[in-house]
This record gives C-alpha cells, sequence and structure tokens, in this order.
C-alpha cells in the first residue's frame, strides 16, 4: 500500500513537471521590448565624399551713366534713349549745351531723334543762359518755325537781356526773332509791350493779343481780326480759323469752302495750308523746290515774310546765291 502510494506520488511529481516542460517548449512568451534604432548607412567603400562648394559671385560695377548723345544713343530703344538724354541735360551747363549740339548736328537733318535732341537741348540752354541759346541758334541757321516755343522761353527767362541782344542781330534775324518772341509769349503783356515798342511792331501786338484771344474766344477773335488792318487780316484769320478747327471741324469746311476774308480774295485757311506745306517740305522732306512753288502761292505778306525768312535760312549756308531771293 505505502508503495502504490509512493508510486503514485512520484508519478504526479514527474508528471506536473512533464507538464510544465511542456508548457515551456510549446507556447511562446510575447515580450514588449523597445525596438531598435535603425541601423546607420554607412557610405559605400569606393564612394568618395566631394566637399560641397559654393560658388563666388562677381557682382561688376553698375554701368557708367551716360554723358554724351552717343552715349544715350547705345540704349536699346527711343524711350530709353530720351529718358538718358534728359537726365544728362539736368546736370549740364552751357558748355556741355554747345558739345551736345555740336553732336545732334551730325545727326540725320530730318530724323526724329534729331528734332527731339535739338530741342530738348535748346530748351535747357534757354533756362541757363538764354543769349548763348539764341547765339547758337542765329549761328545754326535753326528752323526757327519748330523752336518758336524755346525762343518765347528765353524771353521770359531774361526779358530785358534778351530784348537788348535781339535789338543788335543783323536782319532779317533782329526783325524776324522780335515777331516770333511777340507773338509766343502769351500772357506776358509786359514783353509784348516792351518788344512792341523796340521794334515798333504795334499792328503786330494786335494781331498777337487777338490771336491769343482765340484761345479762350475763337468766335470773339474772329469778329475781332475782320477789324484789323488789311496787311494783318488774312494772316490773323487763317491761324484763327485753323486753331478753331481743332475743336469745331464745321469751321474747317466752312473756312475751306465758303468763307471768304475781306479784301483778301482768298479762303481763310489756304494761306495757313500752304504755310504747312511750306514746313513740312523744308522740315522733313527737305524739297526746296516744293516749299519755292508753295511761297508764290502765298498772297498774305506776312506769310509770305516768315516763308521767306525759312527759306533763306535753309538756303544760306546751301546755295547762298538762291538765298538772296528770300533776304540778305
Amino acid at each position: 500500500m505505502l508503495k502504490w502510494l509512493g508510486g503514485i506520488a512520484i508519478g504526479a511529481v514527474l508528471g506536473a513537471g512533464t507538464v510544465l516542460l511542456l508548457l515551456r517548449l510549446e507556447l511562446p512568451v510575447v515580450e514588449h521590448a523597445t525596438p531598435a534604432p535603425a541601423p546607420t548607412e554607412e557610405p559605400h567603400p569606393t564612394e568618395q565624399r566631394i566637399p560641397l562648394r559654393v560658388p563666388t559671385v562677381h557682382q561688376s560695377a553698375p554701368p557708367e551713366a551716360p554723358a554724351t548723345l552717343a552715349d544715350t544713343r547705345r540704349l536699346a530703344s527711343r524711350s530709353q534713349q530720351q529718358i538718358a538724354l534728359l537726365e544728362v541735360l539736368r546736370s549740364s551747363d552751357p558748355r556741355t549745351m554747345e558739345a551736345l549740339l555740336d553732336e545732334a548736328g551730325t545727326l540725320d537733318r530730318f530724323s526724329p531723334s534729331r528734332e527731339f535732341a535739338e530741342h530738348a537741348i535748346y530748351t535747357r540752354y534757354a533756362e541757363l543762359d538764354p543769349q548763348g541759346a539764341l547765339g547758337r541758334m542765329v549761328a545754326d541757321e535753326v528752323s526757327w518755325w519748330g523752336l518758336r516755343e524755346v525762343i518765347a522761353l528765353c524771353a521770359m527767362t531774361d526779358p530785358d537781356g534778351v530784348l537788348d541782344y535781339v535789338d543788335a542781330l543783323d536782319e532779317p534775324h533782329r526783325k524776324m526773332l522780335a515777331g516770333i518772341i511777340l507773338r509766343e509769349v502769351k500772357g506776358r503783356s509786359d514783353i509784348q509791350n516792351a518788344f512792341a515798342a523796340r521794334f515798333s511792331l504795334h499792328r503786330e501786338l494786335d494781331r498777337a493779343r487777338t490771336l491769343e484771344a482765340a484761345d479762350t474766344d475763337p468766335a470773339g477773335a474772329w469778329h475781332a481780326a475782320l477789324s484789323l488792318d488789311a496787311r494783318s487780316r488774312p494772316g490773323s484769320l487763317n491761324l484763327i480759323a485753323t486753331d478753331w478747327a481743332r475743336s469745331d471741324p464745321v469751321v474747317r469746311i466752312r473756312s475751306r469752302c465758303s468763307h471768304r476774308v475781306p479784301g483778301s480774295g482768298t479762303t481763310a485757311s489756304r494761306d495757313s495750308a500752304i504755310m504747312g506745306i511750306i514746313d513740312h517740305a523744308l522740315s522733313r522732306g527737305n524739297d526746296v523746290a516744293l516749299a519755292e512753288r508753295m511761297y508764290n502761292r502765298l498772297t498774305s505778306d506776312d506769310m509770305r515774310r516768315e516763308a521767306a525768312a525759312t527759306l533763306h535760312s535753309r538756303l544760306r549756308t546751301v546755295d547762298p546765291e538762291r538765298a538772296k531771293r528770300y533776304g540778305g
């Protein structure tokens, strides 16, 4: 009996150990461990590391600002050239103006570039040295009509000095410049009166004031012009009609087709149109022959004098003998 119980006990112990052993072998144990860090990627033994080099940026010096007309003409567009020229003029003195005008004189006489350059240079010159600007205009035999506003600017900048300077000029420049100033210094009755008194231009003064009134009251100026003397009336009416037609196209038709100036025997705009052709022929096309033919068709004494002065100025250097027909 005791042997049987001892055997059972030993068997129980052995059975329990066997069960535990089986459990250890067949049931896996789940452990919650911290994941290992990812392995560091090592470069290939044959791979050579190249250090990163940042290229050095060499900043070039800014381009020099234009100082001559030739410098401005190297710029890409015409607008850039014009703006650059105005910048040059802003810091220029009269001596520089002379050099710039020498450069402008090498350009094509009828090119827009030369026209803009000369007008801009002379305008600045007139602000700094009015008498010097006028002297250069006389020497260069410029297109007076194209620079009439600059001539007026000279007089407004230095009224007394320009009055004496113009009075000392030879004809035809003396009387021609006085007439241009009288007409173009609008709103400056002091300058107009001084020039009218010095050059005996009282009739021209009446005409200038009539034309000036046309800016605000063309109809009133028209009727006032009808009372001018026979010499001044046709040219005044022509100019008033031309300006008036810009705001009232009907006036253009009437002046061309129906209205006749009393005592003139010509339409109100005929001579004005002829003057436009003459100016275009000389300033744009250099067609002196056409300008002379148109000159012979002018009927207004004032217009003929202006056209003669322009023709004389143009022909004086290229054909002196021919120029004598239009003044001496």
